[in-house]
């Protein structure tokens, strides 16, 4: 169960725990109990690792050096959902007693670890979708859809549609001729 866990942790969701936790009530499922145990051991072992990231990343003073710090730990295969979770109930913490700089400072944290998160999806479809169900308000989608579908016309560096042209051309410029 231990191995199943751990490698499936992600697709476990409140209802499956739900259905396991019925199957052990009713019908003393020994499995199913087996299964609740190692999740909550992995659960408890992905909730130590974000708190122990997430003081690595508030030891570094400046927000912009947290933010480097989030970039790096997203290289790293780091930001998992318990990180993400436990940024948002700091948020909501500070947010409650009323320490609003605090809570700024970790939506800020938070949005810029699922931006980091969005990145290793492989579709882009799947990360525009993230993207605009966690917008706060219809203009802010608005903008993010007008963002995803306006043509990017200047993503070409300057004169290479020229050069292009005139190595079709057979008029190679001098920089071109000299490399082997």
């Amino acid at each position: 169960p231990e191995s199943m866990v751990k490698t499936n942790y992600e697709k476990f969701d409140a209802q499956f725990v739900k259905v396991l936790d019925e199957r052990v009530t009713v019908d003393n499922d020994q499995d199913a109990a087996a299964l609740l145990e190692a999740l909550a051991v992995e659960q408890s072992k992905r909730i130590g690792a974000a708190t122990e990231n997430l003081k690595a990343v508030l030891s570094m003073g400046e927000p912009m050096r947290m933010e480097g710090a989030i970039v790096k730990m997203a290289r790293e295969g780091k930001l998992d959902e318990s990180f993400l979770l436990l940024l948002e109930a700091n948020e909501t913490q500070a947010r409650d007693a009323g320490a609003t700089a605090p809570a700024e400072l970790m939506k800020r944290l938070r949005r810029r670890a699922v931006e980091e998160k969005d990145k290793q999806i492989a579709s882009k479809e799947i990360a525009l979708i993230r993207k605009l169900l966690r917008a706060d308000d219809a203009a802010e989608r608005e903008k993010i859809l007008e963002d995803a579908f306006t043509p990017r016309e200047n993503l070409l560096v300057a004169g290479t549609a020229e050069n292009a042209a005139k190595a079709m051309d057979g008029d190679v410029p001098d920089q071109e001729q000299a490399m082997p």
